[in-house]
């Protein structure tokens, strides 16, 4: 019968007993040489066989279990901190009683050793400036920071609390860290919790510490995550206070930093109508809020005299920066009702905020929703001018706005801080024109009797 195949198919020959002339055990050896030759022809004939290799597993001690943990969580903890922080670490872990010279010892060579594999042009403000791609904000969850003061403050950023002279200042900046500290109410909005540092700069230490105890006691506070600094008669403006601050806060540590009052920190020659002066302050302040992690609260004065017709923003002594740079703004004005008083809100981080009206009588300080917050006390001088005054000059003869206010000023004795004041509505008024020499004039509607 022929093969249909193309090949020959190898066959497997085994002698047959009666062709055997050595006896049985030639036979089987035979038979296992011809075996030997077939799978060895079989497996020329076919694609070599693929050989997954074992995996070479090697069973860790759960003493070596433990220390490879140790390293992923130290991993990701160094990574999550940048090269300050990091030295700050260190330094404090170096300085811990409980740590032995050799463990002192080998840390330092550690750190010395890994900065032998930086560029020679490493430079540790480098780690500053970190560009960083926003792809990855479209799937990220972005952790907000606590709300200190609810819908007003976040905790890292720097709240100003402008309010007129001998206003409460201190009592009521005092009253913010208290219940901070407590997690009690302030002015009617609530507050989260936390470890708050207070440090004054203006009053005798007994005096502080005497406004401190009759808030506590009135508030039911306990004051264990309040703590305190005077630093009155020690010298240490910002530029000396702010680095002691930085060596001695940890990060994290307090969740907000109270100045009072602002002014008696400024380094020596420091201007505060100057825009540039008061920034580089302000920069001070943002680094000491970034490596503290904390909020940076402080209290700055009004300009002299009523400052109710100002815009709230606009009503804080100094150079414009004091109302641009804060993220919260926290302005408090005279009310008209006796011992009330008016507080708005210029917030960068959150929606606008509605003026309250506030009752004092320090201890206590309370929300008054019976007070109008727009009824801010008047000035004395809208009773003795108005901006008719002006008006009834104007109807005489025209006058440039400098020529009209000397001509006011001798005539009804009106201050140019007065006149200025009215003169922007004055000029609004119908009626009032103005000719081709910027010269001012009056003349009377003519009214209708029918109109009567």
């Amino acid at each position: 019968m022929s093969n249909t195949n193309s090949e020959a198919q190898p066959c497997l020959n085994i002698p047959k007993a009666n062709e055997a002339s050595a006896g049985a055990n030639t036979l089987k050896k035979s038979a296992v040489t011809a075996v030997k030759e077939f799978l060895a022809t079989q497996a020329a004939t076919q694609s070599e066989p693929v050989v997954i290799p074992k995996p070479n597993i090697i069973e860790l001690t759960p003493e070596q279990a433990k220390t490879e943990q140790c390293m992923a969580e130290c991993r990701r903890e160094i990574l999550n901190i940048d090269e300050f922080k990091l030295k700050e670490s260190v330094l404090g872990a170096i300085c811990n009683r409980g740590l032995d010279d050799e463990s002192r010892i080998a840390m330092v060579n550690e750190i010395k050793q890994g900065h032998k594999h930086l560029p020679k042009d490493y430079d540790e403000e480098d780690d500053a400036l970190v560009i960083e791609n926003a792809r990855d904000l479209l799937v990220r969850t972005i952790e907000t920071p606590p709300e200190l003061i609810k819908d007003i403050l976040y905790q890292g950023g720097k709240m100003s609390f402008s309010a007129p002279s001998k206003m409460g200042k201190t009592w009521s900046l005092a009253h913010l860290g208290i219940s901070l500290s407590s997690g009690l109410d302030w002015f009617g909005f609530k507050t989260t919790e936390t470890r708050v540092l207070f440090i004054n700069p203006e009053l005798q230490k007994f005096s502080f510490e005497k406004r401190i105890q009759k808030i506590a006691r009135n508030l039911g506070a306990k004051l264990e995550n309040f703590d305190h600094i005077t630093t009155r008669g020690k010298g240490l403006a910002s530029n000396k206070l702010i680095p002691l601050l930085e060596k001695r806060v940890k990060a994290g540590q307090y969740g907000a930093i109270l100045l009072d009052s602002i002014y008696k920190l400024y380094p020596e020659g420091t201007e505060e109508n100057s825009n540039s002066d008061i920034g580089r302050f302000f920069n001070c302040l943002d680094k000491l809020a970034d490596r503290s992690g904390a909020a940076i609260i402080f209290s700055h004065h009004y300009s002299k005299g009523n400052q109710s017709n100002k815009a709230a923003i606009d009503r804080s002594s100094g150079a414009g920066t004091w109302g641009r740079d804060p993220d919260t703004i926290v302005s408090v004005t005279q009310n008209e009702k006796e011992n009330c008083y008016s507080v708005d809100f210029s917030l960068r981080d959150f929606p606008p905020m509605q003026s309250v009206g506030i009752r004092v009588n320090w201890p206590n300080v309370s929300r008054d929703t019976s007070i109008n917050p727009k009824a801010l006390k008047t000035t004395q001088y809208k009773a003795k001018y108005s901006e008719n005054s002006i008006l009834r000059v104007l109807m005489d003869k025209s006058y440039t706005a400098t020529e009209l206010q000397k001509e006011l000023k001798e005539e009804l004795g009106m201050s140019s801080g007065v006149f200025y004041t009215f003169w922007s509505d004055v000029k609004k008024t119908a009626g009032v024109t103005k000719d081709k020499d910027n010269r001012w004039s009056y003349t009377a509607p003519v009214t209708n009797p029918a109109n009567n």
